[in-house]
């Protein structure tokens, strides 16, 4: 990751020199991983500026925010991404077509096919289903839709619009179904 390079040490545990002596190392394979997992907050710098920081760090400390924002909702939804971008991709394409498309794979089973190569589709795909298992993130994401997104989300977790069947639930049956009668033949 290019980081901006900053003048201030803000504190640490650790010895200058020790640390001096860490950022010479290479970093194992999951650091990556670590340095986006957070956790995040957004804390109001400005009157105009909101900065989004692991939870144990401060502007008044020396620490420098991850990124900034006007808007404190974009700093919301920047820190709901954030911990979900570590995350290696869930989904990828095969390098070979068939007559029915590539073949979108998820933890090395076919999942589905597309008929088009379409790398921004595979990364959104990844990003969203690391998205709905992280309810940290999710419910962030949430806050920032507002209101009237809320409660629409609200009438569809509560009944208002069905959920889609799941291959393995039943169908509710009503009182003459129940005890064997129906007007239609199956």
């Amino acid at each position: 990751m290019n980081e901006i390079p900053s003048e201030r040490n803000p504190p640490n545990a650790f010895s200058q020199e020790f640390l001096s002596r860490l950022r010479r190392e290479d970093d194992p394979a999951g650091a990556a991983e670590a340095e986006l997992a957070g956790p995040w907050r957004v804390l109001a710098m400005t009157e105009r500026t909101h900065g989004v920081f692991r939870s144990w760090e401060r502007a008044e400390e020396g620490d420098l925010p991850r990124c900034v924002f006007e808007d404190p909702a974009l700093a919301e939804l920047a820190a709901s991404l954030l911990p979900v971008l570590s995350r290696e991709p869930s989904f990828r394409l095969t390098n070979h077509a068939t007559i029915e498309g590539y073949a979108l794979e998820r933890e090395g089973q076919v999942c589905g096919r597309t008929r088009i190569w379409d790398d921004a589709f595979v990364q959104a795909m990844s990003l969203v289903d690391r998205l709905a298992r992280s309810p940290e993130a999710l419910g962030r994401l949430l806050e920032v839709a507002g209101p009237t997104v809320l409660e629409l989300v609200g009438r569809r977790l509560g009944g208002s619009v069905p959920l889609a069947a799941s291959p393995s639930a039943e169908p509710e049956l009503d009182g003459a179904e129940q005890h064997g009668h129906r007007d239609h033949p199956t």
